[in-house]
């Protein structure tokens, strides 16, 4: 038989409580939308990536939006100078 482990989860800001199994905030809580960290048991909140649509920390950005490391801008400079 699987083993089903629960986990206590609060909200500092509002009564939580539970329907068919899902944790819920109440209306208007600023925690709302956040998604519980086990780790730092703490409620933080994510934003969705509108180039890739990968959940990324609030605050942070994403990766798709960084510039990649093995991407080097003296290639298109050569490409430049064999058109003249």
């Amino acid at each position: 038989m699987p083993v089903i482990r629960a986990y206590r989860v609060h909200c500092d800001q509002c009564e939580m409580l539970s329907i068919n199994g899902v944790a819920c905030h109440e209306h208007g809580c600023p925690n709302m939308g956040a998604k519980w960290d086990r780790e730092t048991r703490t409620w933080v909140k994510y934003y969705e990536c509108w180039n890739c649509g990968c959940e990324v920390l609030r605050g942070e950005e994403c990766d798709c939006t960084m510039p990649m490391d093995h991407e080097d801008p003296t290639e298109d400079d050569d490409e430049e100078d064999n058109d003249q």
